[in-house]
């Protein structure tokens, strides 16, 4: 993977993150951009669960380890490889 689509990805979900002030709140963003089909929300998401899911980390200070499993499964039950 290139390192500008990490890049591009990382920093496409900080912008989107930027608001969510807990858990509940990121997982109910991360449902809203499945249901609605937003490609870029979720194509980052995918670049960051398959290659880097620790960038999640330094998002936002309510992220934790936890968090960013929780988000990758979700993630990644709505769209099984």
């Amino acid at each position: 993977m290139t390192d500008a689509k990490l890049w591009n990805a990382t920093h496409i979900l900080e912008d989107a993150f930027q608001h969510t002030s807990n858990r509940e709140d990121a997982l109910n963003l991360v449902n809203g951009w499945i249901k609605k089909g937003w490609t870029a929300q979720t194509g980052s998401l995918v670049t960051i669960c398959e290659s880097s899911p620790e960038a999640f980390i330094s998002m936002s200070p309510e992220f934790d380890e936890l968090l960013v499993k929780d988000i990758c499964k979700k993630f990644a039950s709505y769209f099984p490889s």
